[in-house]
């Protein structure tokens, strides 16, 4: 994390767990999306996902190289009312839901044992998840049903 802070998800390797041992199918493939890709890397991976489950950010413009019927799952803090993602999704025939969490920065500061946020990280914006949002959103998005109804092969997390 930067000296900014940064938008980074703080407890990753917790949800990429829970996604690969809790709540997706075993025979579906796991992938992880690197933040420093190429754009080559970028059409081979987001062209091959069935579902891609990514934080609101600039990164999302890749759902450019998701096959139609594809679904993305956005999550997105309370508060960031853009919704080019769901206008680019409706476009190109691609499922979107969106998933919403409410940003808590001074309960991340304690947990990493600062009292209070520093002046210089008045733009800090890195978040947790816990676990029962992260299965809420998964229900909310209707998950299960594209699981049953598809054979899916593929499924992107850039979280």
């Amino acid at each position: 994390m930067g000296a900014g802070g940064g938008r980074s998800l703080l407890n990753h390797d917790e949800l990429m767990f829970t996604l690969r041992h809790v709540l997706l199918p075993s025979q579906v493939e796991l992938l992880e999306w690197p933040p420093d890709a190429s754009v080559k890397q970028a059409l081979r991976t987001w062209s091959g996902a069935d579902v891609a489950i990514v934080p609101h950010g600039g990164g999302t413009t890749n759902l450019l190289f998701m096959p139609p019927a594809s679904t993305l799952v956005e999550i997105a803090a309370t508060g960031q009312l853009g919704m080019v993602y769901h206008g680019m999704a409706s476009m190109l025939g691609i499922r979107y839901a969106r998933c919403t969490y409410t940003r808590d920065p001074e309960a991340v500061f304690h947990q990493v044992g600062q009292q209070q946020r520093p002046a210089h990280w008045q733009g800090y914006t890195a978040f947790r998840l816990n676990l029962t949002f992260i299965k809420d959103c998964y229900q909310r998005a209707g998950m299960e049903t594209v699981f049953k109804s598809l054979p899916l092969r593929k499924v992107l997390a850039g979280i």
